[in-house]
C-alpha cells in the first residue's frame, strides 16, 4: 500500500530546491515560552537536555530556537541554575528522566538572551517572566552557576 507517483512527478521531486525560509534571530534579548524539554543524548552519547523555546516578543513571535545543553560535571552549575530559574529543584541530576518534573518545566514564559561564540549561537536564560524577581529564598548562585549557601539570620535552623 502507499502512494504511486508519476515519472513527471518523481522528477519535479528529484529537481525540487529546498529554501531556508528561516535565518538566524539577530542576536540580543527576547521573550519566549517553553514549548518543549528533552533529556537526550548527544551523537557523542553525552548527556544532553534540549530546550524548546517559542519566541513571543518582542519580534520574530511564533519562531522556534533549541538550546541544546550539555551536561557535563563542568556545565552542571549552569544546568542546575537554569532548571532553578524555571522553579524546579531536583534532589538528583536523574530526576531529569522524570516527566512530572518535565511537565512542570512547560510554559515557562523567560527572557533569553542570544550571543554568538564563534561559528555557535548560545541562548542564555535571563529571567524568569511571570514572577517577581525574588522567585523564594532557595536557593542563591553566583555568576558560574555555582550555589551560594544562605548566611546570617536567614539560616533554616
Amino acid at each position: 500500500m502507499g502512494i504511486n507517483f508519476t515519472e513527471e512527478e518523481e522528477r519535479a521531486f528529484a529537481d525540487a530546491e529546498v529554501e531556508n525560509d528561516f535565518e538566524d534571530l539577530p542576536l540580543g534579548i527576547y521573550q519566549a515560552v517553553i514549548d518543549g524539554v528533552d533529556p537526550t543524548e548527544s551523537k557523542a552519547g553525552d548527556p544532553m537536555f534540549v530546550w524548546k523555546l517559542k519566541i513571543t516578543g518582542p519580534s520574530h513571535a511564533g519562531r522556534l530556537v533549541w538550546k541544546n545543553q550539555m551536561i557535563t560535571t563542568k556545565s552542571m552549575g549552569f544546568f542546575k541554575k537554569d532548571l532553578a530559574l524555571c522553579g524546579v529543584f531536583p534532589q538528583t541530576v536523574a530526576e531529569i528522566n522524570n516527566p512530572a518534573l518535565l511537565e512542570k518545566l512547560l510554559n515557562i514564559p523567560v527572557e533569553i538572551k542570544i550571543v554568538k561564540n564563534g561559528d555557535y549561537t548560545n541562548y542564555w536564560f535571563q529571567k524568569r517572566l511571570d514572577t517577581p524577581a525574588k522567585v523564594n529564598a532557595d536557593p542563591s548562585w553566583d555568576n558560574n552557576g555555582e550555589y551560594i549557601p544562605p548566611v546570617g539570620d536567614d539560616l533554616p535552623f
